[in-house]
C-alpha cells in the first residue's frame, strides 16, 4: 500500500471522557456540600478555585442538574451531574495523556466517595478539525473509516 502525505491544517482538537452512573446519584445530591467540596479538593491540584466552580441553579430538568468545575491551566471541565460525569478537554497535550487520566480518575474518585456513585459504561470521544486545500474532507478521512 502506498502512503500519500495530504497537507492538512489541524484546527481544534477535542476529548471527552464520560462515565455513566448505573442509577441516578440521588444521594450525592441530596449532600451538595459534601459532593462540592469533595470534588473542589480532588481537583484543586489542577488550578481549581471558586472562580472556577459553576452550577445550574435553575435546572429545567433532572438531567440538567450538575456541577462544573474548570480546570484553566488544562482547558478542561469536569462536570457531576445526577446520570453521569464529563470530563471535556479543549486541544489536548499527548504529551500529557497520563495527567488528563488522573483528572477523569480524581473526579471519579470523589464521586465514589461523595455518593457511592458507581460505574454502567464509559464512553471516550475524540474530535478533530481539519481541512486541506488540495484535497475533500471525504478523502481526508477516508484512511480513519
Amino acid at each position: 500500500m502506498v502512503t500519500v502525505k495530504t497537507d492538512a491544517k489541524l484546527h481544534a482538537s477535542f476529548l471527552e471522557y464520560q462515565a455513566v452512573y448505573r442509577d441516578p446519584a440521588f444521594k450525592a445530591w441530596d449532600q451538595t456540600g459534601k459532593l462540592t467540596l469533595e470534588l473542589f479538593q480532588a481537583l484543586r491540584g489542577w488550578g481549581v478555585s471558586l472562580e472556577n466552580v459553576f452550577g445550574n441553579r435553575a435546572p429545567d430538568n433532572a438531567s440538567e442538574v450538575g456541577i462544573a468545575f474548570e480546570l484553566p491551566a488544562r482547558k478542561a471541565t469536569f462536570k457531576a451531574g445526577l446520570g453521569a460525569a464529563t470530563l471535556f478537554v479543549t486541544n489536548p497535550d499527548w504529551t500529557e495523556e497520563n495527567e488528563i487520566a488522573e483528572i477523569a480518575r480524581a473526579g471519579m474518585r470523589a464521586l465514589q466517595i461523595a455518593g457511592g456513585v458507581e460505574i454502567k459504561k464509559q464512553l471516550l470521544t475524540l474530535a478533530i478539525h481539519v481541512s486541506s486545500p488540495n484535497v475533500s474532507l471525504l478523502e481526508l478521512t477516508a484512511p480513519f473509516i
